[in-house]
Protein backbone atom coordinates (compact mmCIF):
# COMPACT_ATOMS: atom_id res chain seq x y z
CA UNK A 1 0.00 0.00 0.00
CA UNK A 2 1.37 3.52 -0.82
CA UNK A 3 2.71 5.60 2.08
CA UNK A 4 -0.27 7.75 3.04
CA UNK A 5 1.71 9.94 5.43
CA UNK A 6 4.34 10.80 2.85
CA UNK A 7 1.85 11.54 0.08
CA UNK A 8 -0.34 13.83 2.21
CA UNK A 9 2.72 15.52 3.69
CA UNK A 10 4.02 16.31 0.18
CA UNK A 11 0.59 17.69 -0.76
CA UNK A 12 0.40 19.90 2.30
CA UNK A 13 3.92 21.30 1.83
CA UNK A 14 3.17 22.50 -1.69
CA UNK A 15 3.14 26.30 -1.98
CA UNK A 16 -0.34 26.42 -3.55
CA UNK A 17 -1.98 24.28 -0.87
CA UNK A 18 -1.76 26.67 2.09
CA UNK A 19 -5.56 26.58 2.42
CA UNK A 20 -5.47 22.83 2.66
CA UNK A 21 -2.84 23.01 5.40
CA UNK A 22 -4.97 25.36 7.47
CA UNK A 23 -7.98 23.02 7.18
CA UNK A 24 -6.26 19.85 8.31
CA UNK A 25 -7.78 20.71 11.65
CA UNK A 26 -7.52 18.13 14.38
CA UNK A 27 -6.45 15.40 11.96
CA UNK A 28 -3.16 13.77 12.83
CA UNK A 29 -1.03 11.37 10.81
CA UNK A 30 0.49 8.16 11.92
CA UNK A 31 2.03 5.61 9.55
CA UNK A 32 -0.54 4.95 6.79
CA UNK A 33 -3.36 6.03 9.14
CA UNK A 34 -5.27 9.30 9.33
CA UNK A 35 -7.37 10.01 12.40
CA UNK A 36 -9.60 13.00 12.93
CA UNK A 37 -11.16 15.38 10.43
CA UNK A 38 -9.51 15.96 7.05
CA UNK A 39 -11.06 18.92 5.23
CA UNK A 40 -10.13 20.46 1.86
CA UNK A 41 -11.20 23.90 0.70
CA UNK A 42 -10.44 26.43 -2.01
CA UNK A 43 -11.77 27.15 -5.48
CA UNK A 44 -8.70 26.42 -7.62
CA UNK A 45 -8.62 22.65 -7.27
CA UNK A 46 -11.02 19.65 -7.23
CA UNK A 47 -10.21 18.76 -3.64
CA UNK A 48 -8.97 15.21 -3.92
CA UNK A 49 -8.06 12.96 -6.83
CA UNK A 50 -8.27 9.22 -6.46
CA UNK A 51 -5.69 6.81 -7.74
CA UNK A 52 -6.45 6.03 -11.44
CA UNK A 53 -5.65 2.50 -12.56
CA UNK A 54 -6.46 0.36 -15.58
CA UNK A 55 -8.38 -2.85 -15.06
CA UNK A 56 -5.14 -4.79 -15.46
CA UNK A 57 -3.38 -2.62 -12.88
CA UNK A 58 -6.34 -2.88 -10.52
CA UNK A 59 -6.39 -6.66 -10.76
CA UNK A 60 -2.70 -6.74 -9.82
CA UNK A 61 -3.41 -5.08 -6.47
CA UNK A 62 -3.70 -6.92 -3.20
CA UNK A 63 -6.96 -5.17 -2.40
CA UNK A 64 -8.73 -4.93 0.90
CA UNK A 65 -12.38 -4.34 1.67
CA UNK A 66 -13.11 -0.63 1.43
CA UNK A 67 -10.41 0.23 -1.13
CA UNK A 68 -11.60 2.82 -3.61
CA UNK A 69 -10.16 3.93 -6.98
CA UNK A 70 -10.96 5.21 -10.47
CA UNK A 71 -10.89 2.53 -13.21
CA UNK A 72 -9.53 4.33 -16.28
CA UNK A 73 -10.34 1.38 -18.56
CA UNK A 74 -14.06 1.51 -17.70
CA UNK A 75 -14.18 5.21 -16.69
CA UNK A 76 -15.86 4.17 -13.45
CA UNK A 77 -15.33 4.71 -9.76
CA UNK A 78 -14.94 1.32 -8.11
CA UNK A 79 -14.79 -0.04 -4.61
CA UNK A 80 -13.62 -3.41 -3.32
CA UNK A 81 -16.21 -5.33 -1.24
CA UNK A 82 -13.74 -7.83 0.07
CA UNK A 83 -14.80 -10.29 -2.63
CA UNK A 84 -14.99 -8.30 -5.86
CA UNK A 85 -14.63 -4.86 -7.37
CA UNK A 86 -17.99 -3.08 -7.81
CA UNK A 87 -18.69 0.02 -9.89
CA UNK A 88 -20.21 3.03 -8.18
CA UNK A 89 -23.94 3.16 -9.07
CA UNK A 90 -25.40 6.05 -11.02
CA UNK A 91 -22.32 7.09 -12.96
CA UNK A 92 -22.52 4.55 -15.77
CA UNK A 93 -24.20 1.23 -16.56
CA UNK A 94 -24.32 -0.97 -13.49
CA UNK A 95 -25.48 -4.40 -12.41
CA UNK A 96 -26.97 -4.61 -8.93
CA UNK A 97 -26.74 -7.88 -7.06
CA UNK A 98 -28.25 -6.71 -3.78
CA UNK A 99 -31.45 -5.01 -2.70
CA UNK A 100 -31.79 -1.38 -3.76
CA UNK A 101 -34.08 0.99 -1.84
CA UNK A 102 -34.87 4.58 -2.82
CA UNK A 103 -36.28 6.38 0.21
CA UNK A 104 -36.37 9.89 -1.25
CA UNK A 105 -39.74 11.60 -0.94
CA UNK A 106 -41.38 13.01 -4.02
CA UNK A 107 -42.11 16.71 -4.33
CA UNK A 108 -43.59 19.08 -6.88
CA UNK A 109 -42.14 18.28 -10.32
CA UNK A 110 -39.49 16.15 -8.60
CA UNK A 111 -40.28 12.41 -8.62
CA UNK A 112 -37.97 10.22 -6.54
CA UNK A 113 -36.98 8.20 -9.61
CA UNK A 114 -36.96 9.40 -13.22
CA UNK A 115 -35.91 7.62 -16.40
CA UNK A 116 -35.40 10.52 -18.79
CA UNK A 117 -33.45 8.87 -21.56
CA UNK A 118 -34.74 8.43 -25.11
CA UNK A 119 -36.78 5.29 -25.77
CA UNK A 120 -34.92 3.18 -28.30
CA UNK A 121 -36.69 2.50 -31.62
CA UNK A 122 -35.87 1.05 -34.99
CA UNK A 123 -34.01 -2.09 -34.01
CA UNK A 124 -35.08 -5.68 -34.46
CA UNK A 125 -37.78 -7.43 -32.44
CA UNK A 126 -34.95 -8.74 -30.25
CA UNK A 127 -32.86 -5.60 -29.82
CA UNK A 128 -35.59 -2.93 -29.46
CA UNK A 129 -36.02 -3.53 -25.76
CA UNK A 130 -38.20 -1.40 -23.44
CA UNK A 131 -36.88 1.66 -21.66
CA UNK A 132 -37.78 -0.08 -18.39
CA UNK A 133 -37.61 -3.87 -18.48
CA UNK A 134 -38.25 -6.54 -15.87
CA UNK A 135 -36.70 -9.69 -17.30
CA UNK A 136 -35.08 -12.48 -15.27
CA UNK A 137 -31.76 -13.83 -16.54
CA UNK A 138 -32.20 -16.63 -19.06
CA UNK A 139 -35.62 -15.51 -20.30
CA UNK A 140 -36.02 -15.54 -24.10
CA UNK A 141 -36.14 -11.86 -25.00
CA UNK A 142 -37.76 -11.27 -28.39
CA UNK A 143 -41.00 -10.13 -29.99
CA UNK A 144 -40.56 -6.50 -28.90
CA UNK A 145 -42.25 -3.72 -30.85
CA UNK A 146 -39.65 -2.21 -33.18
CA UNK A 147 -41.28 1.21 -32.71
CA UNK A 148 -40.21 1.08 -29.07
CA UNK A 149 -41.69 0.13 -25.68
CA UNK A 150 -41.79 2.21 -22.53
CA UNK A 151 -42.43 -0.50 -19.91
CA UNK A 152 -41.97 -4.22 -20.39
CA UNK A 153 -42.33 -7.36 -18.28
CA UNK A 154 -40.93 -10.60 -19.67
CA UNK A 155 -41.34 -13.56 -17.35
CA UNK A 156 -39.63 -16.91 -17.99
CA UNK A 157 -41.40 -19.96 -19.34
CA UNK A 158 -43.43 -21.71 -16.67
CA UNK A 159 -44.17 -18.56 -14.65
CA UNK A 160 -47.78 -18.85 -13.41
CA UNK A 161 -48.32 -15.62 -11.46
CA UNK A 162 -49.38 -12.11 -12.39
CA UNK A 163 -47.22 -10.19 -14.85
CA UNK A 164 -48.68 -6.92 -13.55
CA UNK A 165 -50.84 -6.27 -10.50
CA UNK A 166 -51.82 -2.75 -9.46
CA UNK A 167 -53.38 -2.61 -6.01
CA UNK A 168 -55.02 -0.05 -3.76
CA UNK A 169 -54.39 -0.79 -0.10
CA UNK A 170 -54.05 -4.50 -0.88
CA UNK A 171 -57.04 -4.76 -3.23
CA UNK A 172 -56.24 -5.56 -6.85
CA UNK A 173 -57.54 -2.93 -9.28
CA UNK A 174 -55.85 -4.04 -12.47
CA UNK A 175 -53.91 -7.21 -13.08
CA UNK A 176 -52.72 -9.23 -16.05
CA UNK A 177 -51.99 -12.86 -15.33
CA UNK A 178 -49.55 -15.17 -17.06
CA UNK A 179 -52.28 -16.81 -19.15
CA UNK A 180 -53.07 -13.57 -21.00
CA UNK A 181 -54.70 -15.35 -23.96
CA UNK A 182 -57.44 -16.85 -21.80
CA UNK A 183 -57.66 -14.73 -18.70
CA UNK A 184 -57.68 -11.13 -17.56
CA UNK A 185 -58.56 -9.54 -14.27
CA UNK A 186 -59.39 -6.02 -13.18
CA UNK A 187 -60.68 -6.16 -9.63
CA UNK A 188 -62.72 -9.19 -10.71
CA UNK A 189 -63.08 -11.09 -13.97
CA UNK A 190 -63.07 -8.35 -16.60
CA UNK A 191 -60.40 -6.05 -17.97
CA UNK A 192 -61.37 -2.62 -19.29
CA UNK A 193 -58.98 -0.91 -21.67
CA UNK A 194 -60.00 2.75 -22.10
CA UNK A 195 -58.90 4.53 -25.28
CA UNK A 196 -58.04 1.17 -26.85
CA UNK A 197 -57.39 1.85 -30.53
CA UNK A 198 -57.91 5.60 -30.16
CA UNK A 199 -59.40 8.32 -27.94
CA UNK A 200 -62.96 7.67 -26.78
CA UNK A 201 -62.82 3.97 -27.60
CA UNK A 202 -62.96 1.13 -25.12
CA UNK A 203 -62.33 -2.62 -25.07
CA UNK A 204 -63.89 -4.86 -22.43
CA UNK A 205 -62.36 -8.30 -22.15
CA UNK A 206 -62.86 -11.44 -20.16
CA UNK A 207 -61.91 -15.05 -20.66
CA UNK A 208 -64.95 -15.72 -22.87
CA UNK A 209 -65.03 -12.85 -25.33
CA UNK A 210 -64.91 -9.14 -25.89
CA UNK A 211 -67.07 -6.06 -26.33
CA UNK A 212 -65.58 -3.13 -28.24
CA UNK A 213 -66.92 0.44 -28.22
CA UNK A 214 -65.60 2.22 -31.30
CA UNK A 215 -65.94 5.73 -29.87
CA UNK A 216 -68.82 6.79 -32.13
CA UNK A 217 -72.10 4.89 -32.12
CA UNK A 218 -71.23 1.21 -32.51
CA UNK A 219 -70.64 -1.57 -29.98
CA UNK A 220 -68.98 -4.68 -31.38
CA UNK A 221 -69.62 -7.95 -29.57
CA UNK A 222 -67.03 -10.66 -30.20
CA UNK A 223 -67.98 -14.04 -31.61
CA UNK A 224 -69.18 -16.27 -28.80
CA UNK A 225 -69.66 -13.35 -26.41
CA UNK A 226 -72.90 -13.34 -24.43
CA UNK A 227 -74.90 -10.52 -22.85
CA UNK A 228 -76.28 -11.55 -19.45
CA UNK A 229 -78.21 -9.41 -17.00
CA UNK A 230 -76.45 -9.11 -13.63
CA UNK A 231 -77.97 -10.33 -10.37
CA UNK A 232 -77.08 -7.01 -8.75
CA UNK A 233 -75.19 -3.81 -9.41
CA UNK A 234 -71.98 -5.87 -9.39
CA UNK A 235 -71.32 -7.09 -12.96
CA UNK A 236 -69.14 -9.88 -11.61
CA UNK A 237 -72.30 -11.55 -10.24
CA UNK A 238 -73.99 -11.78 -13.65
CA UNK A 239 -75.66 -15.15 -14.18
CA UNK A 240 -78.26 -14.34 -16.83
CA UNK A 241 -81.14 -15.21 -14.50
CA UNK A 242 -82.63 -11.72 -14.32
CA UNK A 243 -84.64 -9.39 -16.51
CA UNK A 244 -82.86 -6.58 -18.28
CA UNK A 245 -83.60 -3.86 -20.76
CA UNK A 246 -82.11 -1.85 -23.59
CA UNK A 247 -83.33 1.68 -23.04
CA UNK A 248 -83.76 4.69 -25.28
CA UNK A 249 -85.40 7.87 -23.98
CA UNK A 250 -86.97 8.71 -27.33
CA UNK A 251 -88.29 6.38 -30.03
CA UNK A 252 -85.32 4.25 -31.03
CA UNK A 253 -84.33 1.45 -33.37
CA UNK A 254 -82.33 -1.67 -32.53
CA UNK A 255 -80.73 -2.93 -35.73
CA UNK A 256 -79.04 -6.25 -36.34
CA UNK A 257 -76.41 -6.03 -39.05
CA UNK A 258 -74.42 -3.07 -40.35
CA UNK A 259 -75.56 -0.71 -43.08
CA UNK A 260 -73.75 -1.55 -46.30
CA UNK A 261 -74.11 -1.50 -50.07
CA UNK A 262 -74.55 -5.28 -49.99
CA UNK A 263 -76.52 -6.39 -46.95
CA UNK A 264 -76.62 -9.78 -45.24
CA UNK A 265 -79.86 -11.35 -44.03
CA UNK A 266 -80.14 -11.55 -40.25
CA UNK A 267 -81.67 -14.10 -37.88
CA UNK A 268 -83.12 -13.34 -34.46
CA UNK A 269 -84.27 -16.29 -32.37
CA UNK A 270 -84.66 -17.80 -28.91
CA UNK A 271 -82.12 -20.23 -27.47
CA UNK A 272 -81.72 -23.83 -28.63
CA UNK A 273 -82.13 -27.00 -26.61
CA UNK A 274 -78.79 -28.75 -26.97
CA UNK A 275 -78.23 -31.19 -24.09
CA UNK A 276 -81.41 -33.27 -24.31
CA UNK A 277 -84.26 -34.08 -26.67
CA UNK A 278 -87.22 -31.72 -26.59
CA UNK A 279 -88.63 -28.54 -28.05
CA UNK A 280 -86.67 -25.30 -28.25
CA UNK A 281 -87.43 -22.17 -26.28
CA UNK A 282 -90.34 -19.89 -27.07
CA UNK A 283 -89.68 -16.38 -28.33
CA UNK A 284 -92.09 -13.76 -26.96
CA UNK A 285 -92.32 -10.32 -28.55
CA UNK A 286 -94.83 -7.89 -27.12
CA UNK A 287 -95.72 -4.27 -26.72
CA UNK A 288 -95.00 -2.54 -23.44
CA UNK A 289 -97.07 -3.15 -20.33
CA UNK A 290 -99.63 -0.52 -19.36
CA UNK A 291 -100.88 0.74 -16.03
CA UNK A 292 -104.57 1.17 -15.48
CA UNK A 293 -105.14 0.54 -19.18
CA UNK A 294 -104.15 -1.69 -22.04
CA UNK A 295 -100.53 -2.37 -22.86
CA UNK A 296 -98.92 -1.30 -26.10
CA UNK A 297 -99.67 -2.92 -29.45
CA UNK A 298 -97.25 -5.10 -31.38
CA UNK A 299 -96.57 -3.71 -34.83
CA UNK A 300 -95.13 -5.57 -37.81
CA UNK A 301 -93.77 -3.11 -40.33
CA UNK A 302 -91.86 -2.88 -43.57
CA UNK A 303 -90.15 -0.16 -45.56
CA UNK A 304 -92.25 0.98 -48.49
CA UNK A 305 -90.17 1.78 -51.60
CA UNK A 306 -88.97 5.34 -51.83
CA UNK A 307 -87.85 5.33 -55.43
CA UNK A 308 -84.38 5.28 -56.93
CA UNK A 309 -81.86 6.93 -54.64
CA UNK A 310 -84.49 7.63 -51.98
CA UNK A 311 -84.75 5.75 -48.67
CA UNK A 312 -87.97 3.86 -48.03
CA UNK A 313 -90.64 4.82 -45.49
CA UNK A 314 -91.36 2.69 -42.42
CA UNK A 315 -94.92 1.41 -42.85
CA UNK A 316 -97.01 -0.70 -40.46
CA UNK A 317 -98.54 -3.73 -42.17
CA UNK A 318 -100.06 -5.61 -39.23
CA UNK A 319 -101.02 -4.57 -35.71
CA UNK A 320 -101.61 -7.05 -32.92
CA UNK A 321 -103.67 -4.86 -30.66
CA UNK A 322 -103.74 -4.97 -26.89
CA UNK A 323 -107.50 -5.62 -27.22
CA UNK A 324 -106.66 -8.96 -28.83
CA UNK A 325 -107.18 -8.57 -32.58
CA UNK A 326 -105.09 -8.37 -35.74
CA UNK A 327 -105.51 -5.24 -37.80
CA UNK A 328 -104.15 -5.26 -41.35
CA UNK A 329 -103.28 -1.97 -42.95
CA UNK A 330 -105.08 -0.80 -46.06
CA UNK A 331 -103.95 -2.58 -49.19
CA UNK A 332 -102.42 -5.56 -47.36
CA UNK A 333 -103.41 -8.86 -49.01
CA UNK A 334 -103.11 -12.42 -47.73
CA UNK A 335 -101.53 -14.92 -50.08
CA UNK A 336 -101.50 -18.67 -49.64
CA UNK A 337 -99.58 -21.59 -51.06
CA UNK A 338 -100.81 -23.13 -54.31
CA UNK A 339 -99.61 -26.65 -53.49
CA UNK A 340 -100.72 -27.88 -50.06
CA UNK A 341 -102.93 -24.90 -49.33
CA UNK A 342 -103.89 -23.29 -46.03
CA UNK A 343 -106.47 -24.24 -43.42
CA UNK A 344 -108.56 -21.94 -41.29
CA UNK A 345 -109.11 -24.12 -38.26
CA UNK A 346 -107.55 -27.56 -37.88
CA UNK A 347 -110.37 -29.27 -35.92
CA UNK A 348 -114.18 -29.15 -36.16
CA UNK A 349 -114.34 -28.15 -32.51
CA UNK A 350 -112.53 -24.89 -33.20
CA UNK A 351 -114.80 -21.89 -33.48
CA UNK A 352 -114.78 -19.43 -36.36
CA UNK A 353 -116.90 -16.49 -37.38
CA UNK A 354 -116.81 -13.58 -39.82
CA UNK A 355 -117.94 -9.97 -39.70
CA UNK A 356 -118.26 -9.71 -35.93
CA UNK A 357 -120.48 -12.77 -35.52
CA UNK A 358 -120.18 -15.01 -32.45
CA UNK A 359 -117.70 -17.80 -33.32
CA UNK A 360 -119.23 -21.30 -33.60
CA UNK A 361 -117.92 -24.82 -34.15
CA UNK A 362 -118.26 -26.44 -37.58
CA UNK A 363 -122.00 -26.76 -38.38
CA UNK A 364 -123.52 -30.29 -38.70
CA UNK A 365 -126.89 -31.63 -39.87
CA UNK A 366 -128.14 -31.11 -36.33
CA UNK A 367 -128.18 -27.40 -36.90
CA UNK A 368 -131.54 -25.71 -36.53
CA UNK A 369 -132.83 -24.66 -39.94
CA UNK A 370 -133.34 -21.09 -40.80
CA UNK A 371 -136.89 -19.84 -41.21
CA UNK A 372 -138.32 -21.07 -44.54
CA UNK A 373 -140.48 -18.90 -46.71
CA UNK A 374 -142.24 -20.87 -49.44
CA UNK A 375 -142.29 -19.41 -52.90
CA UNK A 376 -145.11 -19.47 -55.41
CA UNK A 377 -143.59 -22.09 -57.74
CA UNK A 378 -143.75 -24.95 -55.25
CA UNK A 379 -140.73 -26.62 -56.87
CA UNK A 380 -138.38 -26.37 -53.89
CA UNK A 381 -139.41 -26.59 -50.28
CA UNK A 382 -137.59 -27.10 -46.99
CA UNK A 383 -137.97 -30.88 -47.10
CA UNK A 384 -135.46 -31.20 -49.93
CA UNK A 385 -131.82 -31.81 -48.86
CA UNK A 386 -128.42 -31.18 -50.42
CA UNK A 387 -125.63 -33.44 -49.10
CA UNK A 388 -127.87 -34.16 -46.14
CA UNK A 389 -128.46 -30.45 -45.52
CA UNK A 390 -131.76 -28.77 -46.15
CA UNK A 391 -131.68 -25.37 -47.72
CA UNK A 392 -132.69 -23.96 -44.36
CA UNK A 393 -129.67 -25.53 -42.65
CA UNK A 394 -127.29 -24.23 -45.27
CA UNK A 395 -128.70 -20.76 -44.96
CA UNK A 396 -128.45 -20.93 -41.16
CA UNK A 397 -124.81 -22.02 -41.29
CA UNK A 398 -123.84 -19.19 -43.64
CA UNK A 399 -125.67 -16.70 -41.49
CA UNK A 400 -124.08 -17.98 -38.26
CA UNK A 401 -120.51 -17.68 -39.52
CA UNK A 402 -121.19 -14.28 -40.97
CA UNK A 403 -121.05 -15.06 -44.66
CA UNK A 404 -124.68 -13.99 -44.86
CA UNK A 405 -126.23 -11.22 -42.90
Amino acid sequence: MPNVSANIDTFLRSADNAAARTNLGAASLAANTLTGLLQFSGTTHAGIRLNSLTTTERNALTAGAGDFLFNSTLSQFQGYTGAAWQSMAGLTSNTFTGQQIISTNGSASTPPLTLNGTIFTGGSSTTTKPAFLIEPTGTTSTGWNTSGTGFGVNAPSGFAGNLVDFKLNGASKFAVNSDFNTGWTAGGSTMILPNFGGPGRMLLLNNSGAIYLDGSSTIYIGSGTKLAWADSANPASASGNNDGSLQCISAGIIQQGENAAHVTNQHFKACNRITSDGVGANLTISGGNGRGDYGGNLLLSYYAPGGSGVAGTLTTALTLSAEGFFAYAEGINLTFGASTGTKFGTADSQKLAFWNKTPIVQPTTAITAATFANNSSGIVDDSATYGGYTMGQIAAALINVGLLA
